[in-house]
């Protein structure tokens, strides 16, 4: 799993579902404002958490949903 800030100034995220990295990435743009480098990390669940600090200083997080396969994502959560 990757992630980044795009040049729009919102957070994009790809995987690499076939863990074959020469079938390439697809970027998928969360619309979530991201300044600078956002961080990427697994739950005791396993599951992935994304962190992204927005425009005005907030810390927005997600995370993988349970009730879904896949990369889908919950709601952020805004503090």
């Amino acid at each position: 799993m990757l992630a980044q800030a795009e040049e729009t100034g919102t957070l994009a995220v790809t995987a690499y579902p076939t863990e074959a990295e020469s079938a390439g990435a697809w970027w998928a743009d969360t619309r979530e404002p991201c300044e600078g480098a956002p961080a990427l990390a697994s739950d005791r669940a396993g599951r992935l958490v994304v962190a992204a600090i927005g425009p005005e200083g907030g810390l927005s997080v997600t995370r993988q949903r349970v009730d879904q396969q896949g990369m889908a994502l919950e709601a952020w959560l805004r503090f």
